[in-house]
């Protein structure tokens, strides 16, 4: 972003330090004024642009993770009725149902909680 002067010499400017110049210092400075506060909301509609781009995406993949995490729910439900082990004497042998059963639970671990995909603050 390039402004014509700094934010910092703006804000070290006096009322009474411009008046005191000549008329065409004057006049140069308020037009450096508008083409910088035109620049800084050129830049602020940009940076809005951008956070609701993101707020967006954000969104939808909030609702992706709760989908996936309904789904998940519902495996683990399922293969933790049938899950199972037989035991010999090399010690438990889990069923198939039981090896599905670790890997959904790993994958449950893994999503982020419920509250943290809605993408508000805390």
């Amino acid at each position: 972003m390039n402004l014509q002067r700094t934010l910092e010499q703006y804000a070290n400017c006096t009322a009474s330090g411009v008046a005191g110049g000549s008329k065409a210092q004057m006049m140069y400075f308020v037009e450096n004024a508008k083409k910088d506060i035109a620049t800084l909301a050129e830049e602020r509609d940009r940076i809005e642009r951008n956070r609701d781009m993101w707020k967006g995406q954000v969104e939808r993949q909030a609702e992706q993770i709760a989908m996936m995490r309904a789904a998940l729910d519902e495996c683990e439900d399922y293969f933790d009725n049938r899950a199972d082990a037989d035991c010999d004497q090399d010690g438990f042998i889990p069923n198939e149902e039981m090896k599905l059963l670790h890997v959904v639970r790993t994958a449950l671990e893994r999503l982020p909680a419920p509250s943290s995909t809605t993408g508000e603050a805390a």
